[in-house]
């Protein structure tokens, strides 16, 4: 059980680092009072369970598919190198 309780602490406080970046998220653990790391695995959590028993799945699927592509594109666009650029910019 202790090593259990002491793999989750390292995610847990991996998860706390990388989401301590983001000042949005920030701000919502500071009005809700709620962990970042619990908000953000209760969002992921509900939008699996949406898409694993097909509750709006497709439109879930092709939103998340579409925030991805668009995020990528705009990195591409923002960085100076040419290599990664052409893969994201020729998907649209």
């Amino acid at each position: 059980m202790d090593q259990a309780k002491s793999k989750f602490n390292e995610y847990y406080n991996c998860a706390e680092k990388t989401l301590s970046k983001y000042p949005h998220l920030n701000d919502l653990e500071t009005k809700t009072k709620v962990p970042k790391v619990y908000a953000v695995g209760g969002v992921a959590g509900i939008l699996l369970i949406m898409i694993a028993f097909n509750c709006a799945g497709q439109f879930l699927v092709n939103a998340l598919a579409f925030a991805f592509a668009t995020h990528g594109s705009m990195q591409a666009i923002e960085t100076r190198g040419h290599q990664g650029s052409t893969q994201w910019l020729s998907f649209w």
